[in-house]
């Protein structure tokens, strides 16, 4: 791999001018190095490494959300006290990307901005209705970054613009969840599909955001309670999204159903468009029966 340079700024403010002058912003550089052995596809570029840069670095408790910063490795999330006991979830999650050499190094945003069909922590982050707070703008849902172009794999972020945090609510107290990921092997690969779910406990207290308007920089969220199963699926879709299906006490029977349908809609492939609404459904099962996947299908 061949660049023009190698910086490492002092601040923020350093790393967003950097990046607006063409440079490439490389904290783990999972992603970043693998794109770098075609040749001269970052001739004349820059690398911004932010990789020690303080602001990027925390993991603290913010207003009923944990704020995550950008340049967190996975192998720290998966360690770190406060995601184990608030978000167990995006705690699995982190813990089935790769293996342990490239939890070590790859970072949660990275993992966002990259915007891989197949991650296995953004399903997670989408579920729990994530947020990303960047350098110029606070409150873009996790599940809003990608342009329209699903081919594009981009997010919406401005040339001088870079991730700074992730905020994640904390699911209410009861809430259950699950995360299974479906792979070539049972060893490191890349998600063939993967799955995330979180029931929220009946909906106290919780609230889900709509996409109203998918053009960057207008109001394009709402909130009101909900007594939903959120879902969503990595690997299937060519940009990430998250189905919602209503779970009232006297209907959960239908449930894996309306998911599958949901799912069954949506999807194009011929080998996935069979396995991943039956798959789903089992999960779904699996959720409501207090059970992991595996657990489930080994009875």
């Amino acid at each position: 791999m061949k660049a023009e340079g190698y910086v490492r700024p002092a601040s923020l403010a350093e790393a967003a001018a950097a990046r607006a002058e063409g440079g490439i912003i490389i904290a783990g550089g999972t992603d970043v190095m693998v794109k770098g052995r075609a040749r001269g596809v970052y001739a004349g570029r820059t690398l911004v490494d932010v990789s020690k840069l303080e602001e990027l670095r925390q993991v603290r408790e913010r207003d009923g959300a944990v704020e995550i910063g950008a340049a967190c490795t996975l192998a720290e999330l998966c360690e770190h006290p406060l995601i184990a006991g608030k978000l167990p979830l995006l705690a699995d999650a982190c813990a089935h990307v790769g293996g342990v050499q490239i939890r070590n190094r790859a970072t949660i945003g990275g993992n966002v901005v990259n915007a891989c069909p197949a991650s296995d922590v953004i399903p997670a982050l989408m579920v729990l209705g994530a947020r990303v707070r960047t350098t110029a703008r606070e409150g873009m849902l996790v599940r809003t970054c990608y342009f329209p172009d699903a081919a594009a794999k981009k997010t919406v972020l401005e040339s001088d613009e870079l991730v700074v945090s992730l905020i994640v609510p904390v699911p209410p107290e009861g809430a259950c969840w699950l995360f299974h990921k479906l792979t070539r092997t049972q060893g490191i690969g890349l998600a063939r599909l993967n799955i995330a779910l979180l029931n929220p406990a009946k909906g106290t207290g919780y609230l889900t955001e709509k996409l109203m308007n998918p053009v960057k920089g207008t109001g394009y969220l709402t909130e009101k309670p909900i007594n939903e199963i959120a879902a969503s699926v990595g690997g299937l879709f060519p940009k990430p999204c998250v189905l919602h299906v209503s779970s009232p006490e006297d209907a959960r029977a239908q449930l894996a159903e309306k998911i599958a349908a949901e799912c069954a809609a949506l999807v194009d492939y011929d080998y996935k468009s069979r396995v991943a609404p039956a798959l789903l459904a089992d999960a779904v099962a699996a959720l409501l029966a207090g059970e992991t996947l595996e657990r489930k299908r080994r009875a």
